[in-house]
């Protein structure tokens, strides 16, 4: 087309104008996918204030396992941890996701965003989509991953108390389910971290490895239900998460307490179902609570020991490589394999929001 044609058809130089700009949009956008920006999340962009730059770690015993930098240096805030109690058992593992985007934070900046934090949020471990692990909180230590003022149900009397906390490890699996979902590498990895728990630990129990089911406010606002980690746990609508069966079967390839477990409830779904319905109980009976309840624990809080804290982490990371008793029964069925549910849109047919 002429210079001297557009410039005496005015439609045809809003056309052309037009057509460039549509052009320099089409490559703009395909720039920003092939280089892994995503668009801005109010959520990741709250911790990353919190985290400039990210916390430096130390890894321990194996490739993709360390430790956090206030752990190797006794820097470790006393906001997020307090010493366990003596004479209650620390049997109960739960498991969370961060609801942050493991795309766009590392697991070492989520550790440094809770440092200090004064809502007092922690947790022992953290496990990255690449299956990387990050031990935040040493498991000799009560760590916050339920809100410190929660009333959870104590299982012998179904009243209110804050022992979860105190008798638990807490492991949050670093993803954001509104927009992405645990990869195969972060399910495998994070159940060998389970597996070799239940070997470090003896007092915990298969069966009280539950999910984060109900979020609970310590200022008496309604509790609510969650199927934390979503996707992984449970699914939104409460139901068995298929990928849940992979984290149980990955766990069984390190421990000999989890293939015991699965071969008495007849199968790794079987055990995967009950474990669920333990935690659907567990909803049932918190929401029906006074969450108006509250108490400090006032436990004492003891200086980190940099080096306590490596030689438990080496232990653990020892128990993450090693391999049951052969003499042992592999589970059976065999568990369902990992299944993808990150939404697809396609021209043709728009995933719909969860």
């Amino acid at each position: 087309m002429a210079l001297s044609a557009l410039l005496t058809n005015p439609r045809k130089v809003l056309r052309y104008w037009l057509l460039a700009l549509a052009a320099a949009l089409l490559v703009a956008v395909g720039a920003s996918a092939s280089d892994g920006m995503l668009p801005p999340d109010g959520k990741a962009e709250a911790a990353a204030s919190y985290a400039k730059v990210a916390d430096p770690t130390k890894e321990v015993g194996m490739p993709g396992f360390a430790i956090s930098n206030y752990l190797a240096t006794g820097s470790l805030s006393a906001r997020d941890y307090e010493d366990r109690p003596t004479g209650r058992p620390l049997d109960t593992i739960v498991i969370h996701h961060t609801a942050l985007s493991g795309r766009r934070l590392s697991i070492a900046q989520v550790a440094a965003s809770w440092q200090n934090d004064p809502a007092e949020v922690s947790a022992h471990f953290i496990v990255g989509l690449r299956g990387d692990i990050l031990m935040t909180v040493p498991p000799s230590k009560t760590a916050f991953h339920i809100l410190k003022q929660a009333a959870y149900p104590d299982p012998e009397r179904g009243t209110p108390v804050n022992w979860i906390n105190m008798r638990s490890i807490g492991i949050e699996f670093h993803y954001d389910p509104d927009s992405e979902r645990p990869t195969r590498e972060q399910i495998v990895a994070g159940g060998r971290l389970i597996g070799a728990l239940l070997n470090v630990y003896p007092d915990l129990e298969v069966q009280r490895i539950i999910g984060h089911g109900v979020q609970n406010f310590a200022d008496g606002r309604r509790s609510r239900m969650l199927s934390e980690p979503t996707y992984l746990f449970m699914m939104p609508n409460g139901r068995t998460a298929p990928n849940f069966a992979l984290l149980l079967s990955s766990a069984a390839q390190v421990s000999p307490k989890m293939v015991a477990a699965i071969e008495r409830a007849g199968g790794v779904n079987p055990l995967a179902e009950q474990l669920r319905q333990r935690t659907w109980a567990g909803q049932a009976m918190t929401y029906r609570l006074d969450t108006s309840w509250k108490q400090n624990s006032n436990m004492p809080i003891s200086q980190i020991d940099p080096r306590a804290t490596t030689d438990e982490a080496l232990q653990i990371a020892q128990a993450i490589r090693s391999r049951p008793d052969r003499n042992l029964q592999p589970p059976r069925p065999e568990p369902a394999p990992f299944i993808d549910l990150t939404p697809r849109p396609s021209p043709e047919q728009p995933v719909q929001p969860n």
